[in-house]
This record gives C-alpha cells, sequence and structure tokens, in this order.
C-alpha cells in the first residue's frame, strides 16, 4: 500500500471517527435544528395534522433534551431555536382566526347565550349538568375549529 492511500484511510478514519463521536446532547440539538428548518420551509403550507406532528416532533425533542445537562449559552441557543417555531405556530395559527373568525364568534356567541340562559333559568342539578356539557361541547368545538 503506497503512502497516499494509507493518508487517505488515516483521513477518512478519524473524520468518521470524530462524526461518530458526536455527542448525545449535540444530536438532540441537530433534532430541533432539522425541525426548525423543516418547519421554517414548509409551515406554510402546513395542516393542522401536520402541526400536530411538529406538536409531537418537538415534545419528543424536549423529552430526549431532558436527559442531559447543558450550558446557559446551549439553553438560550434552544430556547431560540424553539421560539422561531413558537413564531410559526403563532404566525398560523393567526391566520386560521383571521380567517375563521366568524364562524369561531358565532361559536363563542353561543356559548355565551347559553350560559346567560343557564343563568337567568333556576338552575337544577340536572340543568347545572346539561349547561356543563353544553360548555364543554361548545369548547371543544372552538378548540377542534382552531386545529383543523
Amino acid at each position: 500500500m503506497s503512502i497516499k492511500k494509507i493518508h487517505l484511510f488515516a483521513i477518512v478514519f478519524v473524520a468518521l471517527f470524530i462524526s461518530s463521536c458526536q455527542s448525545q446532547e449535540e444530536k438532540a440539538i441537530d433534532k430541533l435544528d432539522t425541525l426548525v428548518e423543516r418547519v421554517e420551509k414548509n409551515g406554510n403550507d402546513y395542516s393542522a395534522d401536520d402541526w400536530k406532528a411538529v406538536v409531537k416532533d418537538l415534545e419528543a425533542i424536549n423529552k430526549e433534551m431532558e436527559n442531559y445537562d447543558y450550558s446557559k449559552e446551549e439553553l438560550k441557543e434552544i430556547g431560540r431555536k424553539e421560539g422561531r417555531i413558537m413564531v410559526m405556530m403563532t404566525h398560523e395559527a393567526a391566520k386560521y382566526l383571521k380567517n375563521n373568525y366568524q364562524s369561531i364568534l358565532e361559536g363563542v356567541g353561543s356559548f355565551a347565550k347559553g350560559i346567560k340562559e343557564g343563568v337567568e333559568s333556576d338552575l337544577d342539578e340536572e340543568k347545572m349538568e346539561q349547561i356543563g356539557d353544553d360548555i364543554e361541547k361548545g369548547l371543544n368545538n372552538i378548540m377542534n375549529d382552531l386545529f383543523e
């Protein structure tokens, strides 16, 4: 084997060794980086299910990161990256609210009307339970509208 081949083999070996030595902490940060890049690149076209997947991925990354000790600087960087994702999520939620405010307001109006009617009527236990069920359904409908 020639000296050039030995040097090339040594360089490749060292490069592979260094890349495999990346810590678990760094791998978790890399996962967060990948998620941030994906959201910033494609977030404008995400459906509600896509956003749910982003939340699930972010929760998994955060859970993984809980196992490690990060420096203050690393924590600042992690917070900055998570903040970038939150800005995209907030922006998309605001767009949804802007585009669907009428139906949301109607849902809130019906919800408020139900509360008013319940307060104005004589409230026996059965009626209170029904009002509670109606409130829960109304809130669930609003939440479902927000994330669909």
